[in-house]
């Protein structure tokens, strides 16, 4: 059984080395000739070579040549050898130019990434000032006008009454500052949304956060002077109210005439000055 598989291995290598002596490399200087010829190496190696000599007059006596090129050869290869340098990795051939184009539009198309790459930083940039998206990460609204304006932002009319004394209230209220009031800040306060949500350049958003801001103050400093008024005409009204009323020690008659109210009036005036 050893012996028998030896001799399998042996046939196997020996039938193997055979058959690739069969196979022989063609190295045809024609065809390498034709192949430089299409490719880039060289148009003049029309091979055969024709072969002439002093003693034939210069005349070629090369059949192979003259069967393949010269003036027995086909039309189509007289033309071929004659006519202009055809191969497309040649200095002009279609190739080439096609990879000098190439080469020029990949500059032209890296200039014109650039320039776009350049408007899109330029319109993210104007985006991230002038979009009501990116409007509270502005600088100047977070550090100054978010809180100068954060009553507003927070308005409620409940939270602004509720602090009012009695006779304040009813006097704003028979008044309608109240409803003037509510209707002002509401009206701010919209304003200021659309101002802080609306698409427009970051300094015309500046611009109309101090407008509202001093429109704003400017609301404040009348609503304090109508609390105010309503304290001063309360308390007008009391030192009225006070006068009309009779003197504490005496004044009224309770069945006195008029002469023991004289006397009692002239006995305290005594008094006092005593």
């Amino acid at each position: 059984m050893k012996n028998l598989t030896i001799l399998f291995a042996f046939l196997f290598v020996v039938t193997i080395k055979l058959h690739g002596q069969t196979v022989r490399r063609i190295d045809d200087p024609h065809l390498t000739a034709q192949q430089e010829r299409m490719v880039f190496k060289r148009w003049g190696n029309f091979l055969p070579n024709p072969k002439s000599y002093w003693w034939t007059g210069g005349i070629n006596i090369n059949p192979h040549y003259t069967l393949t090129w010269s003036y027995l050869a086909p039309t189509q290869n007289r033309r071929y050898r004659s006519g202009a340098d055809i191969r497309p990795l040649g200095p002009y051939g279609h190739q080439t130019q096609r990879m000098g184009l190439n080469t020029a539009f990949k500059q032209f198309s890296d200039k014109y990434r650039e320039y776009t790459d350049s408007i899109a930083k330029d319109a993210t940039a104007e985006l991230s000032t002038s979009s009501g998206l990116f409007s509270t990460l502005d600088p100047l609204w977070r550090l100054y006008y978010s809180k100068e304006l954060k009553r507003l932002i927070d308005y409620d009319l409940e939270s602004v009454v509720a602090p009012l004394s009695n006779n304040e209230r009813v006097y704003l209220a028979k008044t309608g500052t109240i409803n003037w009031y509510d209707e002002q800040m509401l009206m701010m306060q919209e304003k200021l949304n659309a101002t802080f949500n609306q698409d427009i350049d970051r300094g015309s958003r500046i611009i109309n956060y101090h407008n509202i801001l001093m429109d704003y103050r400017k609301l404040q400093k009348n609503w304090m002077a109508k609390i105010s008024l309503a304290n001063k005409l309360k308390g007008i009204h009391d030192r009225w109210h006070d006068s009309k009323l009779p003197p504490r020690e005496g004044f009224s008659r309770n069945g006195a005439s008029d002469k023991e109210i004289m006397e009692a009036i002239m006995h305290r005036v005594n008094n006092k000055t005593n």
